[in-house]
């Protein structure tokens, strides 16, 4: 008996183990989407997989009355969040039921929520006023700004000390808040009528803003450390390496690197006006939309063996990364309609999803811990995954400790019975 106990303990170890590690990889922690361009560091470099993902439509929700222009998050939880043109920030669950609204007036495509680490939800909104929100959505305090012009806060970002950094459109401001809500400083970068672009975070600590002039730094006190002028039309969106480099889409049709202390690397034309921030592989590369152009321009972070792959449709929005290196975005053709891409590391099609009818708009991608990738078109937010692939791998891992369970248990009592007689 003593036997059939230790056995049965020792299968239970390994059916512990064998499922573990059929989920989430072992190591991986899990922190959901926190912020606009997946990292405050806006690479679009995902941590998840998606090898088991062939594009098979999970579910769809569809907006009760505005089209989704926002980022997508993904809580720890794995609820999604994101802004409607209606104005309503909406919580869905990752089976595609919404869980609450709340009305904040947004729903630019700059304007994604970010998530804290104790999981509320920081996001502005288009009534000159900036909301931190409880996870099951109820107000959790709220920061306003006295201005003639109406205003919107850009996409947040938070340090490791918990401290707000967002962009004001209308007085080009960029402001630092606490985690309570209170003011720490402000810093113009760059006047009407240009546009300013959502902050973003270096590994250490200076935060980078984009718009009117070109690009400035700062350190957390607030003092600036350098700007760069980059001619009339400005910088637009900025990504930055795990070495510190910046990635900067300006409004002159280039891209350039920068390095830490303000000086430009290498820069090179790419035709049009990019969609979002470049994208900045694991693995090395940089991946920059020309969107009217249909263009993917591809690198190496140091600018070398620049190659351009050619969608021929208008691309709708910045590229997303997976784990193991899919590349995710979505396109127009000239008559409205929409194509979702899954696209091979050498270009080749891993999967594609056509969306017929007159489709204007898109989000950037984003993934699940469990590998689905989310991604909207027009009022409609789309889940894709592999559901029979991923819910076989537990099947046949129980299956095969029960099987050995049996088998087990049987042996040992036909031993015992040998004995006996």
């Amino acid at each position: 008996m003593r036997r059939i106990l230790y056995s049965t303990l020792y299968l239970c170890a390994i059916f512990v183990l064998l499922t573990s590690q059929s989920g989430t990889p072992l190591g991986l922690e899990t922190k959901g989407v926190p912020c606009y361009r997946l990292n405050p560091q806006h690479t679009g470099q995902s941590p998840y997989d998606t090898t088991h993902t062939n594009g098979d439509v999970l579910w769809s929700y569809t907006t009760p009355n505005g089209n989704i222009y926002s980022h997508p998050v993904i809580t720890t939880e794995g609820n999604l969040l994101f802004f409607s043109s209606d104005g309503w920030l909406y919580s869905i669950n990752k089976n595609g039921q919404q869980n609450w609204q709340y009305f904040t007036g947004s729903g630019s495509e700059l304007c994604g929520p970010a998530i804290g680490d104790d999981g509320t939800i920081y996001c502005g909104g288009s009534n000159n006023t900036f909301y931190a929100l409880n996870s099951n959505g109820t107000l959790k305090w709220s920061y306003s700004v006295n201005l003639t012009l109406a205003t919107t806060f850009l996409a947040p970002i938070l340090d490791e000390n918990n401290i707000l950094y967002t962009v004001s459109i209308s007085d080009h401001l960029l402001y630092a808040l606490d985690s309570n809500g209170s003011f720490l400083w402000s810093h113009n970068i760059g006047n009407l009528p240009k546009i300013p672009f959502p902050p973003v975070l270096s590994n250490n600590g200076v935060i980078y803003a984009s718009g009117g002039d070109g690009l400035f730094a700062f350190s957390p006190n607030g003092t600036q450390l350098w700007n760069i002028y980059l001619g009339f039309y400005g910088g637009k969106q900025v990504s930055i390496s795990s070495s510190g480099n910046i990635y900067l889409t300006a409004g002159n049709f280039h891209l350039y690197s920068i390095y830490p202390n303000g000086t430009i690397a290498w820069s090179y034309i790419i035709h049009d006006l990019a969609n979002g921030s470049p994208a900045i592989s694991d693995d090395g590369l940089v991946y920059t939309v020309a969107q009217d152009y249909g263009r993917i321009y591809i690198s190496n972070l140091d600018g070398s063996n620049l190659i351009n792959w050619t969608i021929n449709d208008y691309i709708l929005s910045p590229i997303t990364i997976s784990k193991e290196g899919t590349l995710y975005f979505s396109s127009r053709d000239y008559w409205g309609n929409c194509t979702i891409h899954a696209l091979n590391q050498d270009g080749t099609v891993k999967w594609e999803y056509q969306v017929d009818g007159i489709r204007l708009t898109s989000s950037p991608a984003v993934i699940g811990e469990d590998g689905t990738v989310y991604i909207t078109i027009e009022d409609t937010m789309y889940a894709f995954s592999n559901e029979d692939s991923n819910s076989l791998i537990p099947l046949v891992v129980t299956c095969i400790f029960v099987m050995t369970v049996v088998y087990f248990i049987i042996f040992h009592v036909i031993r015992k019975m040998k004995k006996e007689i």
